[in-house]
């Protein structure tokens, strides 16, 4: 045991087996859902592998515009599970109905605005990255098919929100497992050209990424109807909903929103970079950007556990286990953090035997995974502070000074530094990400640590 701000705290809290029961119950089905849409960009990657770089290429490149758009469904999603975990501490069934409404209107506006814009003009987007025509024309095929999944995703992601702040977990994972079955079901059918039908190559894995999407929606949906969830009783009416609630849930928000779509487009940029220094480093990132969501499975269901977990207590008003909380999964991460490391560091160059890429390409990716591996528990705490702790805390405007902020100024500077000025080898432009992390870890645990990040967004909480 030791003392922090005149609190007991032991170092991994073992004794706390409540505390255990929940994390587990959390973290390990949305693990699992985390899996699912980390092995289908795994699948896609492998299968459209077969057909050489240039292919591997535009699948990363248009892949690229669909993590802008889930960006800024993060946003919305981001601050909806922070909501409502903290209305499911205190019991507001009605906030999380009006919060359901809120959320679902603003995730069909983004999925049919971004679902219009890549179905007109595909090429539009994907000439930021690329003026290789061969790239440019398959990113465009794969771009204008898979985009009719945004509305569905949209609205998936919004009602898997407030399943997951209200403790409901299983179900998304089921429905994301259904779509998985789906995807690599069809993939392999429409990919090669199976069961009489003709190869559609990348339009084919397109066509297999939309319907797995709409079949996980549309299942969730389903599960809703026919099964009962308080939190989503039909009884409970979300219009009119109160002002004070509106500036509520816009006041956190707006900044996720804002942190989400300046972190994207820094994101963004930096793979634009990448793409920027050749066709070999673009195809590079799209196989090292399979392992990184590998890697963050785990880390995403702790983050997400831990949102819940301290969101749930807040409401609740009992701030001083949120604190309690938030510094036990901060010395969980680290160790957590380098047995994956050392997981993936020996498990990469035997899945790289499965691609069918370059040597140069496969050089390049290997080396890229080991920087990755040596910085993983800095990413992962950082991962964990913005998403897991300030967030469930409503600290939404730290929060974007701290993740985006820091993506545009120590993190993005640096990686343009190296690629176009100082013409580091690609193998090595990604190290320069590292500096920026470091410093971000340390503004952010400082903030974890002061307490600051609590803040109440149901009622006054009895300290």
């Amino acid at each position: 045991m030791y003392k922090r701000g005149g609190l007991q705290v032991s170092f991994f809290g073992f004794e706390d087996r409540a505390f255990y029961s929940s994390l587990r119950k959390l973290a390990i089905p949305m693990m699992l859902q985390q899996l699912v849409a980390s092995s289908m960009t795994m699948v896609d990657n492998l299968m459209i592998g077969s057909l050489g770089d240039n292919a591997l290429a535009a699948l990363m490149q248009a892949s690229q515009v669909t993590f802008v758009f889930l960006i800024f469904i993060f946003g919305i999603t981001s601050a909806t599970t922070a909501l409502t975990s903290q209305f499911w501490g205190s019991q507001d069934l009605p906030s999380i109905r009006r919060t359901f409404g809120l959320s679902l209107i603003c995730g069909q506006v983004i999925g049919w605005v971004f679902c219009i814009l890549c179905a007109i003009t595909p090429q539009t987007f994907l000439l930021l990255f690329t003026n290789d025509p061969e790239v440019l024309a398959l990113g465009a095929q794969y771009l204008s098919i898979v985009c009719f999944s945004y509305p569905f995703i949209g609205a998936g992601f919004i009602l898997g929100a407030i399943m997951r702040g209200t403790g409901d977990v299983k179900f998304p994972m089921a429905t994301a497992l259904t779509g998985l079955a789906v995807n690599v079901v069809f993939n392999y059918i429409l990919i090669y050209g199976k069961l009489g039908l003709p190869a559609l190559g990348i339009q084919g894995a397109a066509i297999a990424s939309m319907l797995s999407q709409i079949v996980d929606c549309t299942l969730l949906f389903i599960i809703r109807k026919v099964r009962y969830f308080p939190a989503l009783d039909k009884k409970i009416p979300i219009f009119p909903i109160p002002k004070t609630h509106i500036k509520k849930y816009f006041s956190l928000a707006i900044p996720v929103f804002l942190n989400e779509s300046f972190w994207s487009m820094a994101q963004f940029t930096v793979m634009l970079c990448y793409a920027r220094i050749g066709t070999q480093m673009s195809a590079a990132t799209g196989i090292f950007n399979s392992f990184d969501k590998m890697g963050y499975v785990i880390f995403v269901g702790l983050s997400n556990a831990c949102a819940v977990q301290c969101g749930r207590v807040i409401g609740e008003g009992n701030l001083k286990k949120a604190q309690t909380y938030a510094t036990r999964y901060m010395h969980i991460i680290p160790f957590v953090a380098i047995g994956v490391a050392i997981v993936l560091n020996i498990a990469a160059p035997f899945i790289m035997h499965l691609y069918d890429a370059s040597p140069d390409v496969i050089a390049i990716s290997l080396n890229i995974i080991r920087i990755y591996g040596c910085m993983l528990p800095i990413l992962m705490l950082n991962n964990l502070i913005v998403v897991g702790i300030l967030r469930s805390g409503g600290d939404a405007r730290f929060s974007l000074f701290l993740d985006a902020g820091f993506q545009w100024t120590l993190i993005l500077i640096p990686v343009a530094l190296a690629a176009f000025v100082l013409h580091i080898s690609p193998m090595w432009v990604y190290a320069f990400t590292a500096p920026g992390e470091i410093i971000k870890f340390f503004v952010g645990r400082r903030r974890v640590q002061s307490g600051a990040w609590i803040h109440t967004l149901t009622y006054e909480a009895n300290l």
